[in-house]
This record gives C-alpha cells, structure tokens and sequence, in this order.
C-alpha cells in the first residue's frame, strides 16, 4: 500500500526486487541515510497486466503482494542487522519503511513523491550485458520522468 507518511522528514526511496544488485542499492542508500540523517523508503513494485480487466477474478495479485511482502520483511531484518553493525558519531539511525504496490514501476515512482518529501531514487544497476529488456525500459522511464536524482548502482559494489 503506497500512503503518505504525514511527516516532515526527508527519505530515500530505494527500489527492490530482491536480488543481489537490489540489495547493493540498499546498502549503499543506508550508508547515505546515515551520512544525510534521512530514512529510507524501501520499495518493491510488481506488475500485474491481467488487472486491466475489471471483472476478471485474478487471484495471482493476492499471491503477489503477499510474496512482495515477505520478501520486504526479509530484506527489512537484513537491513537491520547491518544497521545494528554499524558505528555513527552523531547517534542517528534511518527509519526502515516497507512499501509496495503494483502496476508500473515509474507510475508508483511518482505516487511516493508526489505523498512523501523523497530527495532521491536509489535503484540497483546490472551487468552491461544484460539483455532485460523490461528493467532497461524501467532504468530509462524513472531517469526521464522522476523529477528528483535517481542513483543507479553498479551491481557487484560493496558498500
């Protein structure tokens, strides 16, 4: 469910899909939380075309948010776990926050900004070769229509 959050604290929004390139991009956003006092957004978006029929029953939809949010729980405590790891000297810690929604990835991208004070988009790149097309698509229409910086990172960087 993607919701306002009614408050004014900044936050980076961090796209998932839960793999290996995702989870770079999750730690390089909270190694920037820490260093810009900001929270994170932690967002996983999944793309149902059946729902353009209003009448169909589609129960595939329920398994899919469902899935989205165990996935989100898992990567949630993984984050933590880092976060607890981790040594500040101002004493300030981000604030983990799950969202996720369905449809497309740059549609829900706007709905955020357009409810929550988001200073970046923070997404996970891969490998030169790759040949997913749909995620060159997603990478090309967040840089061109999200109003604010979108940091795509390498796939393999530790952070």
């Amino acid at each position: 469910m993607i919701s306002s959050l009614n408050n004014k604290k900044e936050y980076l929004l961090v796209l998932t899909d839960f793999k290996k390139n995702s989870q770079c991009a999750a730690n390089f956003a909270l190694n920037l939380a820490f260093r810009l006092k900001c929270n994170i957004l932690l967002f996983n978006s999944w793309f149902n075309p059946v729902t353009n029929f209003e009448n169909f029953p589609n129960r595939s939809l329920n398994i899919l948010a469902q899935k989205s949010k165990e996935e989100l729980g898992k990567e949630l405590k993984r984050l933590e776990a880092v976060m607890e790891g981790a040594t500040t000297t101002t004493g300030f810690k981000p604030k983990l926050i799950c969202l996720q929604g369905e449809g497309a990835l740059c549609d829900n991208i706007l709905h955020i900004l357009s409810l929550n004070d988001v200073i970046m988009v923070i997404l996970g790149g891969r490998k030169k070769n790759n040949d997913d097309l749909l995620f060159g698509l997603e990478i090309n229409s967040i840089l061109t229509h999200v109003p604010i910086p979108a940091v795509v990172v390498p796939e393999f960087e530790d952070f």
